[in-house]
């Protein structure tokens, strides 16, 4: 009676590996894979900051690091088997609604601080950056988020501005990250609280470091 068990055992086994053995359909679905953007990433990718973005990394999310400077691209190694691409901010290689996040870490202090002059003759004060968040709002999954962090000069430049610009009339919602809030942030991101409290101490001059949020508008 034993040995027959056994053997209906083995014989259940057997099929079982049949049937996972068998050619699956071609039209199979596959899951979608997660894809991370990484712009003006120049020598340190977010995924170094962000334990979180790392594990996604790991786990097979696709990283695509961006940046303007191509012997930067050329020169930085695939630690994670990443893809470079040279490009520039205001056209972005990027098909729409593609990307699921959007990392942009001490980008905005190099832009300078100046208005939009509407074809009516206003100023829109997205420091001169209408077309670079169009951009980023046409690459960016519905569901998704574009995170910008401000630490190393966060008052020079266009990041003395971000913080409180309003990006509406681009499509984006944003959440502003200071303080208190700010090192909540980190910890859910898994970023080492050091990051902004070092340069907080070592560049007093500067406005205190933040992070942001942007998603899509909410359609009313």
């Amino acid at each position: 009676m034993g040995r027959r068990c056994k053997e209906e055992g083995a014989g259940k086994i057997q099929n079982n590996m049949s049937e996972k053995l068998q050619p699956q359909p071609e039209n199979q679905e596959q899951p979608e894979r997660e894809v991370i953007v990484d712009i003006g990433t120049g020598n340190n990718p977010a995924y170094q900051w962000s334990e979180k973005l790392l594990e996604k990394v790991e786990q097979g999310a696709k990283y695509i690091c961006i940046d303007c400077e191509e012997e930067d691209v050329l020169k930085n190694p695939k630690v994670q088997g990443e893809d470079w691409v040279v490009g520039d901010i205001r056209k972005l290689p990027i098909k729409d609604k593609s990307a699921d996040q959007i990392w942009l870490l001490n980008v905005f202090s190099d832009f300078k601080n100046l208005p939009d002059i509407k074809e009516d003759g206003t100023k829109s004060y997205n420091m001169g950056l209408t077309d670079v968040f169009e951009g980023l709002e046409r690459t960016l999954k519905d569901n998704g988020r574009i995170v910008i962090g401000e630490t190393y000069t966060p008052s020079r430049g266009a990041a003395g501005g971000l913080a409180e610009a309003d990006f509406s009339d681009c499509g984006l919602e944003k959440k502003v990250y200071k303080g208190e809030e700010l090192d909540k942030f980190f910890e859910d991101n898994k970023i080492p609280i050091e990051y902004a409290r070092d340069y907080e101490e070592e560049r007093p001059e500067h406005k205190q470091p933040y992070f942001m949020e942007l998603t899509k508008k909410k359609e009313e």
